[in-house]
């Protein structure tokens, strides 16, 4: 056989092989794309089709070829999702099988892990925080958070408060809110970041530029930008109340290595010897208000004479779609750039539309541009150093058949119906994508602002219901272009009164009528107040409709003279022309007050009350109050004296003033400070107030005690008084001998959490640095939150509180130490500690009998020295219980139990201390913080 002859042959064979193998393949996976990182515990692989393959199989493990995670014949899919994978950073190895021609072929891939413990949420970087922002429109700029997908913003004037702006904001990493104040007040951001389905935050807070006393500001060069050369002039504005200005500038923050000095009262001045290698720059502002210097910082990027670049063009977008037949090009400068010359055209490198030398300016406008969707080709010319370098740019044209989404319903120009309006508009063929803007300003974002997707319908809440101007702007994005339709409406008219009507000379009775001015409209909001003596509930009327208990504005003083204030109202079930009835819990005698309302906007809610007692003062100031976020409201107050209400300050409303009953209301606005009453001579007032509005946020009949006081000193009724917010209707009183109740730092736990909206409109956390402590000295010490009408509820109320002692095991001294008992203590629930011998034990007892149900025997092991946090729930029916939990965040549950109640006593006050008269050893603490109280028998009650 020749050699020739098997040259041919193995020349054939070759053939054959790669004829076959170009007829059969085995599939490949494309995404997600091999040797990346996974982006979660869940993902879906997918992959190309084998050729002749008729089945798939897929391993997926921690090994290689390894099968750990998942394992299985797929048939003749081309995905899969595969769950449970591990999320710390690990390789894992994924091999797909194709089945061609009955043998199984194989192509093998490696991936990274999620690492959930690497992922971190955005950070700003700009404004600095804790700053003082430099105007009422700021940009924040922020870092990428670690596998972020998506960011929120909220700004406020409260911790997590949302007053300025809030919204989703996609992934960008950087927004302007304008309408900040400029009162130099303090400024709350959240920055949140979407993590793996979790929005992770950061918290920052602000101080507001106070536009009555402000520093320059710096205004060229743009602050953060790149500078020019090696001279640069800087210029800023005049500050307020500013004699003279000093400049820094150097490498490092707060330096001087480029230039210092006093300025005198300039506002510019020219630097030079600046490098130009690309570092940061640090320029510092300081400006001499009333003898004293503030400042104001900034970075900027030196030039970098290293760099030789040609102009780029900015916007439009490169490869976008035009706006219309008249576009304006923008570019920046290009480094030594001297001129630019720009050419338009329907070629590439054509000049069909534009050419010419436009000297050194970055913009230019081109007229003319077709509007048929055709290719438009841009080209940028920059001169430098003698040379024309270019790029080169390609776009789509306007395509002029489609037009912008138009506004259908409400009618442009027409009165919106209310505080909830439902946006409607019209498809553009051309858009994908629709933006909404309302304010109180035109092209405005007050109200709302966001992109909707291609829907054509939107409904916005929390409009203003005042009869101003509301200004709407409707944007479509079309090729890369957001084009607006702008429009206007006016403001739903919101609460109108419609009459206010009283009687101050109530008998003594159950019940007291109020002759009407008008009849009553149905579906009116009535809001009713009282000022009574003995102390009395408003139980509800003659109307038919729901009474809601005003429970935050119910209270007493024993120690005056005044009477019990109650409110509370209802949405009126029915048109009403006779006198409206007022009904109590006792026979009582004294002034009621009702206020009716119309409105349009919907249903109205409460946003909140309170009332609070003045000693001795002619000029008494009610408690400030700031309505929900958005919400226009209406405030009724009323004025309860020892001398006459003669008058209350503007711009509330009063009536039936020179008198000791008087009243006072004010309808319809965002924020109001809280008005002050001038009395006939000093002495003791009552104040009351009740707000409404619409779309607000409900807040929780809850009361929250922060125990904060001088370390170190005994606790007094008017400091406990001072840290209690939300309910004012319970009264304090010391019970033992009073000097061994004292605040303590040791005794300090703050809350894990805030409060969340209280009904006297606030939000609280445990600012204090001092907690509640009681010593063994004396055997039985406490204090107890009294009411005289009960603790206001028909069924439940809770209580937590932190607790700890350091009493020892071997101590079988026998405390109680913290309770909720019912009328005249018929009934109770409370914590019952002792030792054993070898532990402390956590036991409830109840007036009803001793623990029935629990995990450990009828106790809960307590580590001494140790924090817990422990619910009590009274229940006039059934149980009463008391879970205890541990000090982690969030709190672990060790232990549960239940007693029962004696079923007929309703709750009147609380215990806080030790009310068990047994001897006790001396020479030990117990301390609290933090007590909570839910009127509405909250279960669990967490810190």
């Amino acid at each position: 056989m020749s050699t020739r002859f098997i040259s041919i042959v193995v020349a054939l064979l070759i053939v054959c092989l790669n004829t076959a193998f170009a007829q059969s393949s085995q599939g490949a996976i494309t995404s997600p794309a091999p040797g990346s990182t996974l982006s979660g515990s869940s993902v879906t692989f997918t992959w190309t089709a084998g050729t002749g393959a008729t089945q798939y199989w897929l391993d997926v493990g921690s090994t290689p070829g390894g099968q750990q995670y998942t394992t299985g014949n797929l048939g003749d899919v081309l995905t899969t999702t595969v769950n449970g994978l591990p999320e710390d950073g690990s390789t894992i190895y994924v091999t797909l099988y194709s089945l061609v021609n009955g043998n199984w072929l194989s192509n093998a891939y490696t991936y990274t892990a999620f690492n959930a413990a690497a992922a971190a949420p955005g950070v700003i970087t700009s404004p600095a925080p804790s700053s003082t922002l430099t105007g009422s429109s700021v940009t924040f700029i922020w870092t990428a958070g670690t596998g972020a997908t998506q960011y929120w913003l909220d700004v406020g004037s409260t911790p997590g408060g949302q007053q300025y702006t809030t919204g989703n904001l996609g992934d960008v990493l950087t927004t302007t809110v304008n309408g900040l104040p400029e009162d130099g007040s303090t400024i709350y951001v959240t920055l949140y970041s979407l993590v793996n389905g979790n929005w992770l935050s950061n918290a920052y807070s602000y101080t507001a530029l106070n536009a009555a006393a402000a520093g320059g500001v710096i205004t060229s060069p743009a602050p953060s930008s790149t500078l020019t050369g090696s001279s640069v002039t800087f210029i800023w504005t005049a500050g307020t109340g500013a004699t003279q200005y000093w400049l820094d500038v150097g490498s490092t923050p707060g330096g001087q290595q480029y230039t210092t000095g006093n300025l005198g009262d300039v506002l510019t001045t020219t630097v030079n010897g600046l490098p130009e290698d690309g570092s940061m720059i640090y320029v510092t502002l300081y400006s001499l208000i009333g003898g004293v210097w503030s400042s104001n910082a900034y970075t900027y990027t030196a030039f970098s004479a290293a760099v030789v670049a040609a102009g780029a063009i900015t916007s439009p977008a490169p490869s976008s779609t035009l706006s219309g037949s008249s576009v304006a090009f923008n570019w920046t400068a290009g480094t030594g750039a001297t001129a630019y010359w720009l050419d338009v055209g329907s070629t590439l490198y054509g000049q069909q539309y534009t050419t010419g030398n436009l000297g050194d300016v970055l913009t230019k406008t081109v007229n003319g541009l077709p509007t048929n969707g055709s290719t438009v080709y841009v080209t940028l010319y920059s001169l430098v150093s003698g040379q024309w370098l270019s790029n080169s740019y390609q776009y789509t044209a306007f395509n002029g058949t489609g037009g912008l989404a138009v506004m259908q319903t409400p009618t442009p120009g027409s009165t919106l119906s209310g505080w909830s309006v439902t946006f409607t508009w019209s498809a553009d063929t051309n858009a994908t994508a629709y933006w909404l803007d309302i304010g109180s300003t035109p092209y405005g974002q007050q109200y709302t602002t966001g992109n909707l997707g291609n829907v054509t319908s939107t409904t916005v809440y929390r409009l203003p219901t005042s009869g101003s101007t509301v200004y709407v702007t409707l944007y479509s994005l079309v090729a890369g272009q957001w084009l607006s339709n702008a429009y206007t409406y006016k403001a739903a008219t919101g609460f109108t009164l419609v009459q206010h009507v009283h009687n101050s000379d109530c008998t003594d009775s159950t019940t007291c009528a109020i002759t009407l001015s008008q009849s009553i409209g149905a579906g009116h909001l009535l809001v009713f107040e009282s000022s009574m003596y003995p102390e009395a509930l408003i139980t509800g009327t003659n109307n038919g409709a729901e009474f809601v208990q005003c429970v935050s504005c119910v209270g007493d003083d024993p120690t005056s003279d005044l009477e019990e204030t109650s409110g509370g109202w209802i949405l009126s079930a029915s048109a009403q022309s006779s006198a409206i009835t007022v009904s109590f819990n006792v026979a009582t005698g004294g002034a009621v007050e009702m206020w009716e309302y119309s409105y349009t906007g919907g249903t109205p809610g409460f946003d909140g009350a309170n009332q609070n007692e003045t000693q001795n003062s002619s000029s008494p100031t009610a408690i400030a109050f700031t309505p929900t976020s958005g919400s226009y409201d209406i405030s009724v107050q009323a004025c309860r004296a020892d001398s006459a209400c003669n008058s209350v300050s503007s711009p509330f409303t009063g009536d039936d003033t020179d008198n000791p009953y008087a009243w006072a209301y004010l309808d319809n606005v965002l924020n109001w400070t809280a008005p002050t009453w001038t009395l006939a001579s000093s002495g003791t007032s009552q104040l009351t107030q009740m707000e409404f509005g619409f779309g607000v946020e409900s807040c929780a009949n809850t009361s929250f005690v922060d125990f904060g006081g001088t370390n170190g000193s005994a606790v007094s009724v008017a400091q406990l008084t001072f840290g209690t917010h939300g309910w004012h209707g319970g009264t304090w009183t010391i019970h033992g001998t009073g000097a061994d109740l004292t605040f303590e730092t040791s005794a300090s736990q703050t809350l894990q959490n805030p409060t969340g909206r209280l009904c006297d409109g606030g939000y609280y956390t445990d600012s204090s640095t001092t907690g509640l402590q009681y010593s063994t000295a004396t055997n039985d010490t406490y204090l107890q939150m009294n009411s005289n009408n009960g603790l206001l509820t028909g069924t439940s109320v809770s209580a937590g509180a932190w607790y700890k002692s350091t009493l020892p095991a071997t101590d079988e001294s026998r405390t109680d130490d913290f309770a909720i008992f019912g009328t005249r203590g018929a009934d109770y629930v409370l914590l019952h500690e002792f030792g054993d011998g070898s532990d402390r034990q956590g036991e409830i007892e109840c007036g009803g009998g001793q623990s029935t149900t629990n995990g450990t025997g009828g106790s809960v092991t307590l580590a001494r020295s140790t924090w817990y946090w422990v619910d009590i729930v009274y229940n006039v029916t059934g149980n009463h219980t008391m879970k205890i939990y541990n000090n982690a965040n969030p709190p672990v549950l060790v232990g549960s139990l239940t007693c029962p109640s004696l079923g007929t006593t309703p709750p009147a006050y609380i215990t806080i201390g030790n009310v068990n008269t047994n001897p006790i050893t001396s020479g030990y603490i117990f301390d609290y913080d933090g007590l909570k109280v839910s009127l509405d028998g909250t279960d669990p009650f967490l810190p």
